[in-house]
């Protein structure tokens, strides 16, 4: 299901007026795509930039900015494919927020992997960072890998990652100075 709702309203229940997509009683709602591995993604994306009931606002995991790491997290997808649907959003809904998340410290993350996702998080024209740092959760296959990332590393990566977040809200509400949106609160 590509968007949730407080009232459970689902896409099945909207209509269709005007090449709008309209539904009872429901003013707007968010996205969140769970998981960018598909070419429905963009169908999804399109769908939301022209129904006037879905705010511009998406949550996508990344897990991680780094190919290695994103095979080793077992993800289905890469970050050219990542990097497309970001694109894709910024292309048919240009003022859309958009925010990442993203895993730091993970078993197997070297320092070099860590620099490959910094680096490609700052090129993403994205709003803000979710950051998490990897905690150990016994009986998971990440317990096989080797190279864990000792916690003074993880809270750097982390503070790194989170003052990168930083820059790029301020940059995103600074884009908009001045404008007027309407705005779904929860």
């Amino acid at each position: 299901q590509p968007a949730t709702s407080t009232n459970n309203v689902g896409i099945a229940e909207a209509t269709v007026k005007n090449g709008r997509l309209y539904f009872p009683n429901k003013e707007s709602f968010r996205s969140a795509l769970n998981d960018i591995k598909s070419k429905s993604d963009e169908e999804i994306i399109d769908f939301v930039s022209t129904s006037n009931h879905f705010a511009p606002h998406f949550h996508i995991p990344l897990q991680s900015g780094d190919d290695t790491m994103l095979n080793l997290m077992h993800r289905r997808y890469d970050t050219a494919l990542f990097k497309s649907r970001i694109d894709h959003i910024r292309k048919v809904l240009p003022h859309a927020f958009i925010g990442v998340d993203v895993i730091v410290g993970s078993r197997g993350e070297t320092p070099e992997l860590f620099e490959n996702t910094f680096n490609f998080l700052s090129s993403l024209d994205i709003s803000q960072l979710h950051v998490f740092t990897y905690s150990e959760r016994p009986g998971t296959q990440a317990l096989k890998l080797g190279n864990p990332v000792n916690p003074s590393e993880q809270k750097e990566r982390h503070v790194r990652l989170q003052n990168l977040s930083d820059i790029k809200w301020k940059s995103f509400y600074e884009r908009y100075e001045g404008c007027t949106f309407k705005v779904l609160s929860e």
